[in-house]
């Protein structure tokens, strides 16, 4: 699994600390391997997939490779 830069450093600040590199490994594969899952692409071609667990719901932004995590977050406002 691959990072962007812009998440390494956003990994840093306090509100994303508890975001782990491990708990978003494999997430991209989950996302894309589910329809349950809300999976869409964004204008600029990068993939947004948000697995319902709630009350967190990770959501990660996948750059066009289809591979590379460039953000992710817990999206609480997501309703399947």
């Amino acid at each position: 699994m691959k990072f962007s830069e812009y998440f390494q450093s956003t990994r840093k600040r306090p509100d994303r600390v508890r975001i782990k590199k491990p708990m978003w490994a494999g997430l991209p594969t989950r996302t894309q391997a589910r329809p349950k899952v809300s999976l869409s692409v964004e204008t600029c071609g990068r993939f947004r997939g948000t697995v319902g667990r709630p009350p967190h719901n990770p959501s990660v932004i996948l750059l066009p490779d289809g591979e590379t995590v460039h953000n992710a977050f817990f999206d609480r406002n997501f309703e399947p």
